[in-house]
């Protein structure tokens, strides 16, 4: 049998491509806003901008908290990198943390991770210790230790890069509502031009400390986890992940 010669036979196209997706045309901003007090409860933002509030400072039943709030018991439970099930996602971070008390005695980790996976599973949860053991209350932070690498010291920005940012871009995308939900945010960025705002407790301060509302880049995000001065919300990740932000472009 003769082969045919394949140099004269017309070239396979390749496929094409995947279409790109479309550019966002709307700006995107993470804003600070606070539970209470004297004062604006929300940052300054852009005027005109839509305002996504990702905190459980609203009704138990807003869309965007059940989505994103860390705090909201989901379903009942979160169940951790361990296999250990928890009240809610913060509760489970919350536990991590390595308490000395005031003259600088360290608690054994055992003993206040048992506290935090031994309290009721009712009622608003709690991100503080001393909320429900009061011993604790002068008590502060000296690492962290979680499941991810048994028997690891974490530090403050390592527990934020290595356990806090991929565990909770885990939580939000193993729930298809919580996923419908950034989706919604995502056709908000591309479908429309007014600016966007995510809103957390948690959110940006300026070197005084005050609430303020800032564009969210890459560079901005690698800034803010980097500086211990300030809390680094679950706003952060939700913001970079509506933005298509891979975590690997802040937390490496």
């Amino acid at each position: 049998m003769t082969l045919p010669n394949l140099s004269t036979l017309p070239a396979t196209p390749a496929p094409a491509p995947a279409p790109a997706p479309a550019p966002a045309r709307a700006p995107l901003y993470i804003g600070s806003r606070k539970l209470r007090g004297a004062g604006p409860r929300y940052a300054p933002y852009p005027a005109g901008a839509i305002l996504i509030d990702v905190t459980s400072a609203q009704s138990s039943t807003n869309a965007n908290r059940e989505a994103f709030s860390p705090m909201h018991p989901e379903g009942g439970s979160y169940t951790d990198p361990g296999n250990v099930a928890w009240y809610c996602f913060e509760e489970a971070w919350q536990a991590g943390k390595v308490w000395a008390d005031e003259l600088g005695n360290e608690t054994p980790h055992d003993v206040t991770w048992q506290l935090w996976h031994n309290k009721p599973w009712r009622g608003r949860p709690n991100r503080k210790l001393s909320a429900f053991y009061k011993p604790a209350r002068n008590w502060s932070v000296v690492s962290a230790m979680f499941p991810e690498r048994p028997g690891h010291r974490y530090s403050y920005v390592e527990s934020r890069k290595q356990v806090y940012v991929p565990r909770y871009e885990e939580w939000v995308r193993s729930r298809p509502d919580a996923m419908e939900t950034l989706e919604g945010i995502q056709t908000l960025l591309r479908e429309q031009d007014r600016p966007v705002v995510v809103f957390d407790l948690d959110g940006p301060r300026d070197a005084f400390g005050e609430m303020e509302t800032v564009r969210v880049t890459p560079e901005m995000l690698r800034e803010r986890i980097e500086d211990v001065r300030f809390a680094f919300g679950h706003g952060y990740v939700v913001a970079a992940m509506a933005a298509g932000i891979p975590a690997a472009a802040y937390c490496a």
